[in-house]
């Protein structure tokens, strides 16, 4: 046996084994064989053993005739399975109590050669296919408590922040009667909103500990009362929104009653007004996770509302025709202009109307008195006439309002008409979806496209508060839903396609379907993963359930055409119980925003799907594509490709156990076999090695790119230039390399019940 071993030639490097360890691997555990040159020459066969854990050895003996006889599966059946044998038997070993077979190497000689066998250890992994149901998220009371707490802090800072903010303002017109009203009324509040955070603060003590000291609930109870306090925190920074603008009007009110008391004392306090401003600077906050209580019944900051109050209320949230001609946002200007219904410059006296802010106003009219749309032009100057010196001159000794609490791309505005209290994000595509979704404006568009679904004359699905220059959209499929909303300085479209099929497909993977999905989208954070050559912009949910990626066009293009035949095949999946290794795609959307203060605008392709690494933690990720042309990287810290798949094989190969093979290999031929009957190529199956857990996570990803006429030239330009096949091939011949890699680079381990199934009785 070890001649024939000796005498074998790799077929990869052509070297005999004497540079290669051959290794038989068996119910968890592995003997790899070397072989040496040595100077005996006897015929006959020597042999000795070594322990590996006390380095104890025995003599060299001459095996017998009787040994001879066993066959070489006996001896490694006696290998595997004869851990129960010591080593007491042997001469030299009789203090040693380790095992004979297992924990000894066994060396054979002969002829000049000596084979030996060393035991080994070898770890044989579980497939964990992605799941047809995702679950509510594993987390730890800690882990919930230290992602909340910090949010509750903030929002007590900017409690105290906005009561700093109205005290300094209420102490220039200290000589006024109705200020000691307004300074008790400030204090009320204060007093109420401290208090319902220090009703935060209890809720997380009794129901989450930082040291795990209170019994841990269960993960249902935890996602409930977390989603009460994400509530609640949404609602206070609403709440608080709100409250500070009642104070910009009261104050205002006081300015526009007292305007030459409130200059005096001003310029008593701080004499150089542009080197001491007296509005306090809002603290910058941290871009912050939802978090709450529900919160009812807070203190009244007026009896009435000013009309400025009232139009902001009108504007906020989703709007239906706000059409403000002559009406500038210029919270940035000192001294902006006021135009009249004209579009000339007025002449400003002491009656003079203040500019309204925060709210959603747009430039209808430009200084040569045409019709503009600046919103597609964001950093276009306005032209200032001789008048505007005189006017800013005026303008700087206005009002001026309290600094906002939070940042310009944060957007708290109160909607009733939403099915989860949330705000928008811009630096978060996901709470623009979460916004959407939760809209009953989407809800009614969605059942009257269920409705009318089978008259194909209908209608396009359109739902807009306002025309958006900056995004533009013309639907022409019914499943395809477009919202425009507004939110004082910003302006936010979705389109959310094939919205029904969409909803249908998550009322089966998530148990709570679109609410829990909406609540997973309020939040996300961006995720830069580390290696491959997309340039995509990636977000995950804070749950890091769900995974964002940017798309482009094509691949939107690409997936609508195979949509319909997508949903037909997931649902039937999921309803059999099939094995499903499509990473599952949730929703697509189109998604864009203007804020007409900071100038940032942004449109972005996305699409939501899970996130098959959920729970990794000890991780080693390849992207596989069965092809090693260009499939190397030098950076081992990142996702790995095919080459580096085979390389790490050579030393650590992935071992799993025979029916997770099985089903595997099942799973990866139906899954191909519908990809390639849509001529859907350059997907790929990404795998994470998690020793910790014994499992190989797998899935495949990337399957939106269809085999389209520029797919076809780069396949034929690329084998131009080599002898090997490119990564682009036909539908069909990729699918075939992609399915025969696959099944050589994971190595089942058979065990003593391997072969049972196929025995005849």
């Amino acid at each position: 046996q070890v001649l024939v071993i000796y005498h074998y030639l790799c077929n990869v490097c052509d070297e005999d084994m004497l540079n290669h360890c051959h290794r038989i691997v068996h119910n968890q555990s592995a003997i790899d064989v070397h072989l040496y040159s040595v100077t005996s020459n006897t015929r006959t066969i020597s042999t000795w053993l070594k322990c590996t854990k006390c380095d104890k050895t025995t003599p060299l003996v001459e095996m017998n005739e009787k040994s001879l006889l066993l066959s070489f599966a006996k001896f490694l059946e006696l290998k595997f399975y004869g851990s129960g044998y010591t080593a007491s038997c042997f001469e030299g070993s009789r203090d040693c109590p380790h095992s004979a077979l297992k924990d000894y190497i066994q060396y054979f000689s002969s002829n000049g050669l000596l084979a030996e066998f060393r035991p080994n250890s070898v770890t044989i992994l579980n497939t964990r296919l992605p799941s047809l149901h995702l679950g509510p998220p594993a987390m730890t009371g800690k882990e919930i408590h230290d992602q909340l707490m910090p949010e509750i802090n903030i929002l007590q800072e900017k409690i105290t922040t906005l009561v700093e903010q109205v005290a300094t303002y209420l102490d220039l017109y200290q000589h006024v009667g109705v200020v000691a009203e307004h300074k008790e009324s400030l204090k009320v509040q204060r007093n109420y909103y401290l208090g319902q955070v220090k009703k935060l603060k209890e809720k997380m003590k009794e129901s989450y500990s930082k040291n795990d000291t209170v019994p841990e609930l269960t993960p249902e109870c935890k996602q409930s009362v977390m989603d009460d306090l994400n509530d609640t925190i949404v609602k206070l920074k609403i709440e608080l929104v709100t409250v500070q603008d009642d104070w910009n009007n009261r104050i205002e009110q006081l300015h526009d009653a007292n305007p030459k008391h409130f200059w005096e004392q001003k310029q008593s306090n701080e004499p150089d007004a542009r080197q001491n401003d007296p509005t306090p600077s809002a603290p910058l906050a941290d871009n912050p996770t939802p978090a709450y209580d529900d919160v009812s019944g807070p203190p009244s900051t007026s009896a009435d509302t000013s009309p400025r109050q009232k139009h902001e209320d009108s504007s906020a949230g989703i709007q239906a025709g706000n059409n403000e001609d002559g009406i500038i946002c210029a919270e940035e200007f000192e001294g902006p202009p006021i135009l009249d219904d004209k579009g000339d410059y007025e002449e400003i006296d002491n009656d003079v109307t203040h500019v309204q802010q925060n709210s959603w106003l747009v430039l209808q009219k430009s200084t040569e008195g045409k019709q503009s749309d600046n919103l597609t032009e964001p950093h276009s100057p306005i032209r200032e006439r001789p008048k505007q010196r005189k006017i800013g001159k005026f303008l700087s000794r206005q009002f001026q309002p309290l600094p906002s609490l939070f940042y310009p791309n944060e957007h708290h505005a109160h909607v009733s008409a939403l099915s989860v209290p949330l705000s928008v994000y811009e630096n978060e595509p996901t709470s623009i979806i979460a916004f959407t979704l939760s809209s009953h404006l989407y809800t009614e568009a969605v059942s009257r496209d269920t409705a009318n679904r089978s008259s194909q004359q209908q209608t396009p699905v359109s739902i807009q508060a306002e025309e958006s220059p900056t995004v533009p959209f013309n639907d022409t499929k019914t499943e395809h839903v477009s919202l425009d909303f507004n939110e004082r300085n910003a302006r936010f479209y979705c389109k959310v396609y094939f919205a029904k099929d969409f909803q249908k497909i998550r009322e089966k993977v998530i148990p709570s379907g679109d609410a829990r999905y909406i609540r997973q989208l309020c939040r996300s954070i961006g995720h830069k993963p580390k290696g491959g050559k997309t340039r995509a912009e990636f977000y995950k949910t804070v749950d890091n359930r769900l995974l964002v990626k940017e798309v482009k066009p094509v691949e939107m293009s690409s997936f609508e055409k195979i949509a319909p035949k997508y949903f037909q095949y997931v649902t039937t999946a999921v309803n059999k119980g099939n094995p499903l290794l499509l990473a599952k795609i949730l929703g697509m959307y189109t998604v864009g925003f203007k804020n007409t203060k900071t100038g940032n605008s942004k449109r972005i392709d996305v699409v939501v799907m899970e996130n098959l690494l959920y729970g990794c933690k000890h991780r080693m990720i390849f992207d596989l594509k069965g092809c090693t042309r260009n499939r190397c990287t030098e950076d081992t810290s990142s996702v790995l490709l095919d080459v580096n798949f085979l390389k790490h094989s050579t030393n650590e190969p992935v071992y799993v156990y025979p029916h997770a093979k099985h089903v595997l290999i099942h799973a990866i031929s139906m899954d191909t076999e519908f990809l390639a009957e849509n001529a859907v190529i350059d997907y790929s199956l990404l795998i994470c090695v998690d020793k910790a857990s014994g499992e190989l996570v797998v899935g495949i990803i990337d399957f939106l790119r269809t085999f389209t006429l520029d797919k076809r030239l780069e396949m034929h330009v690329k084998k131009l230039s080599s002898k090997t096949l490119p990564t682009v091939v036909y539908p069909e011949l990729y699918r075939k390399r992609f399915f025969e890699a696959m099944e050589k680079y994971f190595i089942a381990v058979p065990d003593k019940w391997t072969g049972l199934e196929s025995a005849t009785v």
